[in-house]
C-alpha cells in the first residue's frame, strides 16, 4: 500500500503484480481532494475513524 522503506526489488515485485493484472492500484484510493484543498482536508486523514488508506492529491 506504500513505497515508504520499500526497496528497488521490492517496487519490481508491485510494478510485475500490477503488469499482470494482480494489483489494482485504484482499489487503494479512499479519498481525493484539489490540491487547494490539502491545508483544510489534511487533519482529518489523521483520523483513523475516517479510513483513509491512500489519498490522492489532484492537480
Amino acid at each position: 500500500m506504500s513505497s515508504r522503506n520499500a526497496t528497488r526489488d521490492d517496487f519490481a515485485h508491485v510494478m510485475d503484480c500490477m503488469r499482470k493484472g494482480l494489483v489494482n492500484p485504484t482499489n487503494y484510493i479512499t479519498h481525493r481532494v484539489a490540491f487547494g484543498e490539502v491545508a483544510d482536508q489534511f487533519a482529518s486523514w489523521l483520523d483513523p475513524q475516517n479510513g483513509v488508506v491512500k489519498a490522492i492529491v489532484e492537480l
